[in-house]
């Protein structure tokens, strides 16, 4: 998987290198892949929004988009970087690039920095991406600009599942075990999970709740 960003300074100050650099290097990568038989997935970093910045143009996503498609990759994602991005953006992105591209895989990556990744998550599927990606619990990085630690990170990925299992969308996934081993990695890393299915329970919870004083 080779990450480029479509925001240049974003690329400058997180890889050191140019869009134009590494769009190069992508290049090269492609060529090696291709002779080796390896799968190529490339992520488009910053693909509606950057820090510092603003949203980033279709000209800007498509940029990189189409140099992954001429490197030969088998599948893309459209990072929501900032996890500033908004339902609408996300649509006509993914929509766009479905239409364009529809051989790729195509899927996204989210951060939920404005509470709207599962409602991101959802308007991308409708437009066509074909898988979501988030970490356990919240863990990974951000553009740690100003913002509660509550909020930043990651996508918890128990929740996009939640939200799949609400959508009757099969996922190969069980939520209860993964929850659990999402509740191991909480415990060994000291980090609380910023997921709500982990701290507000499922609706099979709920339902097996008992009024305090019932026994």
């Amino acid at each position: 998987m080779v990450v480029v960003s479509a925001d240049e300074e974003v690329s400058r100050r997180n890889q050191g290198l140019s869009v134009d650099e590494i769009l190069a290097d992508l290049a090269k990568i492609g060529e090696l892949t291709g002779k080796s038989g390896v799968r190529l997935v490339v992520a488009v970093a910053c693909a509606f929004f950057a820090p510092a910045r603003g949203p980033v143009t279709r000209e800007e996503r498509l940029r990189v988009v189409e140099a992954a498609g001429e490197a030969g990759a088998a599948g893309i994602y459209l990072a929501a970087t900032s996890g500033e991005e908004e339902p609408a953006e996300m649509f006509d992105g993914v929509a766009e690039v479905r239409q364009l591209y529809p051989g790729l895989d195509l899927g996204v990556h989210l951060h939920n920095r404005n509470g709207f990744a599962p409602a991101n998550a959802l308007a991308s599927m409708m437009a066509g991406a074909t898988w979501l990606e988030g970490s356990f619990g919240g863990l990974g990085g951000d553009m740690w600009f100003p913002g509660d630690p509550t909020v930043l990170g990651n996508a918890p990925l128990e929740d996009l599942i939640h939200l799949c299992q609400g959508l009757g969308i099969e996922t190969g996934i069980d939520l209860a075990k993964y929850m659990r081993v999402s509740d191991r990695i909480s415990e060994l890393t000291g980090r609380p999970s910023t997921s709500f299915v982990s701290r507000g329970g499922t609706r099979s919870d709920l339902a097996a709740a008992r009024w305090p004083g019932n026994d």
